[in-house]
């Protein structure tokens, strides 16, 4: 990683050698290679293919717990990043994402979700190709990105400190990002056509059931930056 990006992927001891070996292969693929792996849990991580760091914990903390100390490790290690992004264990990618990424103006008002719910696919089923505000209620977090200014203001955000006292505090991280970006602070949720996202897990790292697929994902071997600039 570089000082432009700090990302990161979350997962639990169970999927280390399950879903986690593809994910970290399509993450490769799109650009993100050696992500800093946060284990929620004690495993053994030696020998995992395409990770130089790892953070991990000998009990476990929870879905959001692992969620948004990995945003604050990705934040503390390295706090002048342009971007930041926290990626699920369950999840293929198409190719370029990352330097499709760089050329991208990223909007100040808003951050990015890289997986295209299917509702937000409707929105935007006779639109052009390229980002496009969702339906704001921040469905999936499967992969999102923030501008160092969007990170900065989602770590001070108070429904982020209130969210372990609430009910099901442990999970819906996309539901607490989005009251806390869109709600609380005004921001935008964008999403992109087609989704440069899929969700490959029956169940989710976060312990919610599986999203649906994102049936504009053009597959592994669709190269963005090829395709789309």
């Amino acid at each position: 990683m570089s000082e432009f990006w700090s990302y990161g992927v979350t997962t639990v001891p169970q999927r280390v050698n399950n879903l986690l070996p593809r994910t970290l292969a399509s993450l490769a693929a799109a650009g993100f290679n050696s992500p800093h792996l946060f284990i929620d849990g004690l495993a053994d991580a030696k020998g995992i293919k395409g990770i130089t760091s790892v953070s991990q914990r000998d009990q476990q903390i929870g879905a959001f717990g692992s969620w948004i100390l990995a945003a604050w490790e990705l934040y503390i290690r390295s706090p002048q990043s342009r971007l930041y992004a926290i990626f699920q264990d369950d999840l293929i990618m198409c190719k370029g994402v990352k330097e499709y990424l760089e050329q991208f103006e990223y909007p100040k008002d808003g951050y990015l979700n890289l997986f295209t719910f299917a509702s937000n696919e409707i929105i935007i089923s006779t639109k052009p190709k390229g980002w496009h505000k969702s339906d704001q209620t921040g469905k999936g977090a499967v992969a999102l990105v923030f501008s160092h200014e969007v990170m900065y203001t989602l770590l001070q955000q108070s429904h982020m400190v209130n969210k372990p006292q609430l009910p099901k505090g442990h999970k819906n991280i996309d539901g607490a990002v989005s009251h806390a970006l869109v709600t609380q602070a005004h921001l935008t949720e964008y999403i992109h056509k087609p989704s440069l996202v899929q969700h490959i897990g029956c169940v989710s790292t976060l312990d919610n059931h599986k999203h649906p697929d994102a049936k504009t994902f053009p597959g592994e071997g669709f190269n963005v930056v090829k395709e789309m600039t």
